[in-house]
């Protein structure tokens, strides 16, 4: 079983992973060839695979997801390293560069809200909206969000 802690580059052939996207921005990955499973109990995140067994706190996960990382290493440039995060009804992106359009949409499609990145890091509160599923959208990135 491979497990990276951080940004999953540079493998010898392409693969298909699952990764955990933590609330420091840790990333840990996981080759699916060796068909870890997931489950959930008790506020963890519970992944095996074969006689590897690993638990994480719900709490300390943003999200995670499936890809496909590819041999060869290149240099990653800011647009493809735009990172979205939801906690606590507050949605933070990082990556962007002053000037990007970060947006809310609904799942109709309509727009909610947006707000133009002024720093590295751009934050949008959703506390003032109705419980529902979102999509945030800032350029190359998107997340759809539950909010409660």
């Amino acid at each position: 079983m491979a497990l990276w802690p951080g940004l999953c580059f540079g493998q010898e052939s392409t693969e298909q992973l699952l990764k955990l996207h933590n609330t420091d921005g840790k990333i840990i990955c996981f080759q699916l060839k060796d068909e870890p499973v997931t489950t959930f109990s008790d506020g963890m995140l519970v992944v095996r695979a074969g006689d590897f067994s690993a638990s994480y706190p719900l709490e300390n996960l943003v999200k995670y997801t499936f890809a496909t990382e590819y041999s060869s290493i290149q240099s990653v440039d800011a647009a493809q390293r735009i990172n979205i995060g939801f906690i606590n009804n507050i949605v933070s992106v990082i990556g962007l560069e002053a000037g990007a359009k970060v947006c809310v949409y609904g799942v109709d499609g309509s727009l909610i809200d947006s707000v133009i990145a002024t720093d590295e890091v751009t934050v949008m509160d959703l506390n003032g909206f109705q419980s529902g599923v979102y999509i945030v959208k800032a350029e190359n990135a998107r997340l759809k969000i539950l909010k409660r």
